[in-house]
Parts: structure tokens; C-alpha cells; sequence
């Protein structure tokens, strides 16, 4: 890791991500978490999302490595509350519901090649 969290060496992030979702509750999709030192992720259909494993977030960064770390911040903008659940190679810390127009920030880093911790950090509201 070099220069701080969301950068590897010889390969360094870009600085934002923002993507906007509406799909049927189930699995992020590639992309949808990862990919960016700042990843905000809108979602409008939904009302249960899973993460996908450490295993495929840490192979979808190029260079990855334990101890890498990146903000994740999640908005709720459907009719009903978000549940957020964790693959169970991720360990997760804080509330993972949000209520319409919520937001809920988090810290992600691996911990392993095959494993990372997903802090909530803050909390919001949208309007």
C-alpha cells in the first residue's frame, strides 16, 4: 500500500465512483462496491442486497493487497428500507438498514486475500 488507503502501488485508483442502481434485491454486481477510492453506490429498487465475496472485490482491484482499504457510500432512494447482508467472508460492523432517503458510509479492507472488514462510519439522509 502506497500513499494511503485507495492506492496500490504502481496502480493507483481512480478517486470517485458514482453509480446508480434499480434492480431486484440479491447480489452487487462487479463494480457496483469496488473499483475507486471513493465508490457511491445509489440504489432505487431493492429492498435486501449482499455483498459479493472478499475473494472477487479483492481480485476485481488491480494490486490489491491485505491491509488495502476504500470509502463505500450507500444510498437508499426506493420506497422501503435497504437491508444490507454480508458475504460471510466479510466481517461487519454498524447498522447495516437504511431507511428511505438514508445514505450509510463505510470503510472497507482486507484483511486477507479472502477476507475484509466493513465499517459503517457515518449516516445521512437524501432528499
Amino acid at each position: 500500500l502506497v500513499g494511503g488507503w485507495g492506492r496500490v502501488a504502481g496502480e493507483p485508483l481512480p478517486v470517485t465512483q458514482l453509480k446508480s442502481i434499480s434492480v431486484a434485491s440479491g447480489t452487487l454486481a462487479a463494480g457496483d462496491m469496488e473499483g475507486a477510492a471513493i465508490c457511491v453506490l445509489t440504489q432505487s429498487g431493492a429492498t435486501a442486497l449482499t455483498t459479493r465475496t472478499a475473494t472477487q472485490l479483492y481480485a476485481q482491484i488491480p494490486n490489491a493487497g491485505v491491509g488495502f482499504s476504500w470509502f463505500v457510500r450507500i444510498i437508499n432512494t426506493n420506497g422501503g428500507t435497504l437491508t444490507l447482508t454480508m458475504d460471510a467472508s466479510i466481517t461487519a460492523t454498524g447498522t447495516l438498514t437504511l431507511a428511505t432517503n438514508t445514505f450509510r458510509d463505510f470503510l472497507v479492507q482486507f484483511t486477507s486475500a479472502t477476507a475484509a472488514t466493513m465499517k459503517q462510519i457515518g449516516t445521512g439522509t437524501t432528499s
